[in-house]
C-alpha cells in the first residue's frame, strides 16, 4: 500500500488489494465550554416605590431558565454601580439608599467570580464563566 502517511490524500493511495470503508464526517470547532445562564427574571410587587415613607415596599423576584454553579442578585444604578448583593429574592425597597432607578439583575456564573461587590461596577465583572 502506498500514501499512506499523515498529510497525504487518503483518496491517493495505490496497491494491489486495498479498500476503504464510507467515511464519516466529524465536525470540529470551538466551544465555549461556559453553561452559565442568567436566566430571566419577573417581580412580585411593585416597580415604582416612595422611599423613606415608612412604609416598606416589598416584593419577590422570580428567576427561570437560569442555570450555573452560583447565583444572587445583584442591584445596581443605571450605571451599573452595585449597590445589594443577596441569594434571597425577596427585597425591602424601604431599605435601599439613594434615589433614582435601581436595575436587579440575577447573576449565575461557574467557578470564581471577579468584581461582585458593592461599591464596584457590574460591567466590570470578570470571571471563569
Amino acid at each position: 500500500l502506498e500514501g499512506a502517511a499523515v498529510g497525504e490524500n487518503a483518496g491517493d493511495l495505490s496497491g494491489d488489494c486495498f479498500d476503504l470503508s464510507n467515511p464519516i464526517e466529524v465536525n470540529r470547532e470551538e466551544c465555549d465550554d461556559c453553561t452559565a445562564v442568567g436566566g430571566e427574571l419577573t417581580v412580585d410587587g411593585p416597580t415604582t416605590v416612595c422611599k423613606s415613607d415608612g412604609i416598606d415596599d416589598n416584593f419577590t423576584l422570580v428567576v427561570t431558565g437560569n442555570e450555573g454553579e452560583s447565583q444572587v442578585y445583584v442591584v445596581t444604578w443605571l450605571d451599573g454601580e452595585i449597590i445589594l448583593i443577596s441569594e434571597d429574592p425577596e427585597f425591602n425597597l424601604e431599605g435601599i439608599p439613594g434615589n433614582g432607578t435601581c436595575l436587579f439583575w440575577s447573576l449565575s456564573w461557574d467557578g470564581e467570580i471577579e468584581g461582585a461587590e458593592v461599591g464596584l461596577n457590574a460591567n466590570d465583572l470578570m470571571g471563569d464563566c
